[in-house]
């Protein structure tokens, strides 16, 4: 039986992607936000986090957003 995390589980990389975007596109003016997914190694669920990728991690999603071309419709 795996260790249960203490973070948020996700059942599989898409469930976790979309949560991504969700947290992006709706907190915008916060300054710590997570920027990719990664699947846990002790639970085996997949996870969302803002630390910093190590050389020799893989990573199965990031995201990077250029925040100075983001346009903002206000009609």
């Amino acid at each position: 039986m795996r260790t249960k995390c203490k973070k948020k589980p996700f059942h599989d990389k898409g469930e976790a992607v979309k949560a991504l975007h969700v947290i992006l596109n709706n907190n915008r003016d916060m300054c710590h936000l997570p920027n990719r997914t990664y699947q846990c190694p002790l639970c085996l669920q997949w996870h969302l986090t803002s630390k910093a990728i190590d050389d020799d991690q893989h990573v199965e999603y990031k995201l990077t957003l250029d925040w100075s071309k983001l346009l903002i419709s206000t009609q």
